[in-house]
């Protein structure tokens, strides 16, 4: 996971809503050596402002909500 890539559509949020999805394998974020960096990942994204953390289910809530 780039920290570029959060970077750049958190930039571009700015005048267009952004989102980006992050999937996660049970192998990959199961392994002890591999999560400190994923933790270290949302803990980046999460100190922005503005920064909706959610699930997939509730992107489609939204969604519908406002344009179905």
């Amino acid at each position: 996971m780039s920290g570029d890539q959060f970077d750049v559509l958190y930039e571009e949020g700015a005048n267009n809503d952004r989102c980006m999805p992050i999937c996660l394998h049970p192998f990959w974020v199961g392994q002890p050596n591999r999560f400190k960096h994923l933790k270290r990942a949302f803990e980046y994204i999460a100190k922005h402002d503005d920064v909706w953390l959610t699930t997939g289910d509730k992107v489609n809530d939204w969604y519908r909500e406002r344009y179905v």
